[in-house]
């Protein structure tokens, strides 16, 4: 029987087929362990542990990652209002989570990679968005510009409204452009994200 999957993007399942040689890629979003576990996380990683099962059992080599979301503005805001460091707090929710999902069964992922692992990395990308006019900086956050890139919304299938139909929602100053993502903080004092040095 041959494997299909759902592509969001054309909206229809598909026959699965691997893109080239090698293990395939397997990547999921994992927790940003600002409290504990609940059942929509063991929902969502038991679903993708049958998905990774089942490549295995039709004798695919599978090379699974899972990210960790170690800081974020719950991360600290959560730290801030136990008074706990955020490390800390993660830390303990991360072993709760695991701990959990060793219970279900759950074939850990083979790459668990921290957000706190890697802060150069999206510092640097941060600013490639910035110096291509795919985002820009305003009242200390930094917005993704979606009118930078055309096929923007295709994989949800969002429609883009026009900029007269939106109303800003913004509580940072002078409103964005309607049609602009907010993303990361940026300035020194946002605090330990890591994030925060876009450019100015």
């Amino acid at each position: 029987m041959t494997l299909r999957l759902f592509d969001g993007r054309r909206d229809e399942l598909v026959p699965f087929a691997p893109i080239g040689p090698g293990p395939i890629g397997l990547y999921v979003c994992g927790i940003t362990p600002y409290d504990v576990g609940h059942l929509g996380h063991a929902f969502t990683y038991v679903s993708f542990d049958v998905l990774h099962r089942y490549l295995e059992y039709l004798g695919h080599s599978v090379t699974y990652v899972q990210n960790l979301t170690d800081v974020d503005d719950d991360m600290l805001r959560t730290a801030r209002e136990l008074g706990e460091d955020y490390l800390a707090l993660g830390n303990r929710n991360v072993t709760a989570f695991l701990t959990e999902m060793a219970a279900l069964n759950w074939l850990p992922p083979d790459h668990y990679p921290r957000a706190t692992q890697h802060v150069p990395q999206m510092q640097a990308m941060i600013e490639r968005l910035v110096e291509g006019g795919h985002a820009y900086v305003a009242k200390g956050h930094v917005y993704f510009s979606i009118d930078s890139w055309a096929a923007y919304g295709e994989l949800s299938r969002t429609r883009r409204c026009p900029a007269s139909a939106i109303r800003s929602t913004s509580s940072y100053g002078s409103p964005p452009p309607p049609t602009s993502r907010p993303g990361t903080r940026h300035g020194a004092a946002a605090a330990p994200a890591g994030t925060s040095s876009a450019p100015r």
